[in-house]
């Protein structure tokens, strides 16, 4: 099993489904999958979802919010509202190059990150 891991590059094999990850969940630890979704929240419908096996939410923002704005709701802008879990740089400026309103509280206080956002953390961005 090293000698598989080493090829494929990953850092977990499961013996009963090899696509799915150890996530921890709170307290404890199972074998299973992320799943995103998104909601329109005024019909309260789940208008976009993905399955990964990534086990960090982070960088996964922008690539669930704009098929949602896009491909279902077929709007110009959305509001996009996250733990911070989800706290990557790159997906604020995604969501905010696409004109959508983000709240995400920020994982970092990093003097960097808030030099870079150019306004306080844990705000509405966009």
């Amino acid at each position: 099993m090293l000698a598989e891991l080493d090829q494929t590059g990953e850092s977990q094999i499961s013996l009963t489904d090899p696509d799915s990850r150890a996530m921890a969940a709170h307290t404890h630890v199972a074998v299973g999958y992320n799943v995103q979704i998104a909601v329109d929240a005024k019909h309260k419908l789940i208008v976009e979802q993905q399955v990964t096996n990534q086990v960090v939410d982070m960088g996964l923002l922008a690539q669930t919010a704009e098929p949602a704005k896009k491909g279902v709701l077929g709007v110009e802008q959305i509001a996009v509202v996250a733990d911070r879990g989800y706290f990557k740089i790159e997906d604020i400026e995604a969501c905010e190059e696409g004109r959508d309103r983000t709240t995400c509280r920020a994982g970092s206080s990093s003097p960097r990150v808030v030099h870079r956002l150019h306004r306080p953390i844990d705000q509405v961005f966009g």
